[in-house]
């Protein structure tokens, strides 16, 4: 098994933001596992920030994509991709969540180890569209792993739900604040400097949560992310108490 399946560079960033920590000084070898098995997990779970926005209305990426599978197999069946290519291009030109799903599966492809890299480089697309004429076949398989990942977020009712991505900000910062609090073994609360004219919350977690935020393709600014912090609402961050149970991978 591969320790570290985010980018390194992640990694060395949210470690630069928390290693001049005591509880990092104390157990920098612990420490620094924790970050990774939880920066692990915490990429796997928000996978689709990185096409910067929670999928507020999901229903409508399901049926472009179940749309790219049906032309896909037509194509692959008759031999006539035309349909499928005028498709993909239409999706293209308006950048719709479905496109992007799809091209993501296509920049796993390209390099494994880093999509998030590979799919913004324009031979990536070249690639799709190329795939969508020559292999049809494979685009039916993108297209299904890229549907049953996105099936957790689709919520039943009219237009799914249109509050999901703010619900996963809030949910990610949670997670950020327990992977925080088992890290360097303190809770994740924010400084506050009364007499700044701009950005006045600070602190070591926010400024780590701006590393991860950003990295996913989210607003990091401090001001953004104390919103998040204070409408979690969760005292036990503003206050430490002893014997709390800390944040522990499954992996």
């Amino acid at each position: 098994m591969t320790l570290i399946r985010v980018p390194r560079s992640l990694v060395e960033l949210c470690a630069e933001e928390l290693n001049h920590l005591p509880g990092w000084k104390t157990h920098p070898c612990s420490s620094l596992k924790e970050l990774i098995y939880g920066l692990n997990t915490i990429e796997e779970n928000f996978k689709f920030y990185r096409f910067r926005d929670g999928f507020p209305r999901p229903s409508e990426a399901v049926r472009e994509l179940k749309g790219i599978r049906g032309l896909a197999s037509t194509a692959a069946r008759t031999g006539n991709a035309s349909p499928l290519c005028k498709r993909l291009k239409g999706l293209q030109e308006r950048d719709t969540g479905g496109y992007r799903l799809i091209l993501f599966r296509m920049a796993s492809v390209v390099s494994p180890s880093h999509p998030e890299a590979a799919v913004i480089e324009p031979e990536t697309e070249n690639r799709l569209l190329q795939l969508a004429d020559s292999a049809p076949d494979l685009l039916v398989r993108m297209a299904n792993e890229a549907l049953e990942q996105l099936a957790p977020l689709v919520e039943l009712g009219r237009g799914g739900d249109r509050n999901k991505g703010p619900t996963l900000e809030r949910q990610l910062l949670f997670e950020l604040g327990c992977l925080f609090e088992s890290v360097v073994r303190r809770p994740p609360g924010v400084t506050t400097n009364a007499y700044a004219d701009k950005n006045p919350h600070g602190g070591p977690f926010l400024e780590f949560a701006g590393v991860v935020f950003g990295y996913l393709g989210l607003e990091n600014e401090c001001e953004h992310l104390f919103r998040i912090y204070r409408a979690l609402d969760i005292p036990e961050w503003d206050s430490p108490q002893k014997d709390k149970p800390s944040w522990r991978s499954p992996l």
